[in-house]
């Protein structure tokens, strides 16, 4: 299996347990980057090639048009 570039959209109030068992299921596979708000969005979409959004409530048009 091809290891992917992912990036995880946490939501916010997100039991923290859940998204310890995403980042569980996936880093091992997948080069696995949290999106950090703090940061700019452009880089953090850079290169990847999956995005998780948990119920697809993250993210936003900008984020569609940076991916």
């Amino acid at each position: 299996m091809k290891r992917m570039k992912v990036l995880f959209l946490p939501q916010p109030g997100l039991d923290p347990v859940w998204q310890e068992e995403v980042v569980a299921a996936v880093s091992p596979r997948h080069d696995l980057a949290i999106y950090d708000k703090s940061r700019p969005l452009e880089p953090q979409f850079k290169g990847v090639e999956a995005v998780i959004d948990t119920g697809g409530s993250v993210g936003t048009r900008a984020m569609y048009d940076a991916a």
